[in-house]
């Protein structure tokens, strides 16, 4: 008798700031033709300076219209939110990125640096106090990460751990993500 292996369609990439969740989920939207949906932009939209971010029942309901759609990656830290949605019952693939807290830093820096130089385009304005929330936010996933994975693990079937960009690459690359996921024509890919 011939199993069918459940295609993965629905993928949310979790992990702290800096981990890298945006590149990864923009690399596997470009092999497997899978619209992005970043959490920040659920939550922030396009807005002016000092207006103020969306309510929480504007942010569930976006959350919610992009997990019923039929296919999807979104990308974000945002688990508090995430908790109050259906995601982690929709998505059948979880990729939480959990690099070690010294990379993390590192990137957090050079992504800041960047973003003050203008190699590198920022949705925020890449002020100290922006630096600062970050280091805590990073923080906070470390304090949490265990509470964060179990909550994960407990609600999706298939969670892979990433510890290192060595292994991302690896990942993107295997037969069994190829297989799972499928290679479907390219379509258009947009970032939401």
């Amino acid at each position: 008798m011939k199993r069918h292996r459940k295609k993965i369609n629905r993928i949310y990439v979790f992990g702290s700031v800096g981990s890298g969740k945006s590149t990864y989920s923009q690399k596997l939207a470009e092999r497997y033709a899978l619209p992005v949906y970043g959490l920040d932009h659920l939550i922030w939209g396009k807005r002016k300076k000092n207006e103020p971010k969306r309510s929480r029942e504007e942010r569930i309901k976006l959350i919610e219209e992009v997990c019923h759609q039929p296919e999807w990656i979104i990308e974000g830290a945002q688990f508090e939110l995430v908790e109050r949605t259906t995601l982690l019952k929709q998505a059948n693939c979880v990729y939480v990125l959990d690099l070690p807290a010294w990379q993390i830093n590192y990137r957090i820096v050079t992504r800041w640096l960047k973003q003050n130089l203008h190699i590198e385009a920022s949705s925020y304005s890449p002020t100290i106090e922006m630096l600062k929330k970050m280091f805590r936010w990073q923080k906070k996933y470390q304090r949490e990460k265990a509470v964060y994975l179990k909550k994960i693990t407990d609600s999706c079937h298939k969670v892979i751990v990433i510890k290192s960009h060595a292994e991302m690459k690896r990942l993107l690359k295997s037969q069994e993500v190829k297989k799972i996921i499928g290679n479907k024509k390219k379509k258009n890919i947009r970032q939401k």
